[in-house]
This record gives structure tokens, C-alpha cells and sequence, in this order.
């Protein structure tokens, strides 16, 4: 994304232009008026999970992946979009589970390639 690493291009970063910042407060304001605030969701608790995770079908691969995705979205506490960003490059087995490589992160400093290991998801 170019606001993420506007030295790799030869032009201004339009979103730090002051009035892009006010443009976007008043459409916020607008639309808290009208009833469009974002809405925190409860978190998906453990008993949640499991009964998600039972009623997927594992005899498609599709539905191993959704399992697999949920699972560790879940465990591993990725955002939606490290999770989109996962690909089965990405996941290694190791000894005590799998571990993540991901891509690009909102938590990473330099928006660049980061280890998160994520020992959750194991095998008795």
C-alpha cells in the first residue's frame, strides 16, 4: 500500500493531506448520525468455537480449510486480514505445531516479513 511505504514511490502520500484527515472525520460524523457507528462484537468464546468447527463438514477440502482457518484465527488471535493473507506457504509443521509466517502484519514496526509462532494448535 503506498501509505504503508511511500519511500518505494516518487509521489506525495495523498492521505496525509490535512484535508484528506477532515474529509474523513466528517464522513464518520455523518454517518454516526445516521446510525452507521461500528458496533464492538462480543468475542467468540471456546464452547462457540467448537460448535462452529463440529458442524463443518470435513469431508471436503473446503471444509478442512475453513477449519483450519478458523482454528487458527482463533488460537494464533490473527486479524481478518493476517488470516486472508495466509497462504499454505506460509504454515510449517513443527514438533509442537505449526508455525505461521506472516507476510505483512499491522503490528509489524517495519511493515515487512514477521515470525509469529503459534504453538496452539498440537497434536497429542
Amino acid at each position: 500500500m503506498l501509505s504503508q511505504n511511500p519511500g518505494q514511490f516518487s509521489c506525495a502520500v495523498p492521505t496525509a493531506d490535512a484535508a484528506i484527515g477532515e474529509t474523513m472525520t466528517g464522513i464518520r460524523r455523518t454517518a454516526g448520525k445516521d446510525g452507521f457507528t461500528p458496533r464492538r462484537k462480543a468475542a467468540v468464546t471456546q464452547d462457540v468455537l467448537a460448535t462452529i468447527i463440529n458442524a463443518i463438514d470435513l469431508s471436503k477440502l473446503s471444509g478442512m480449510r475453513e477449519r483450519a482457518l478458523l482454528l487458527m484465527g482463533f488460537y494464533g488471535a490473527f486479524r481478518r486480514s493476517e488470516l486472508a493473507s495466509i497462504d499454505i506457504r506460509h504454515v510449517t509443521l513443527v514438533s509442537k505445531g505449526l508455525l505461521a509466517t506472516l507476510p505483512q502484519s499491522n503490528s509489524s514496526a517495519l511493515h515487512d516479513t514477521q515470525r509469529m509462532q503459534h504453538w496452539a494448535i498440537t497434536s497429542n
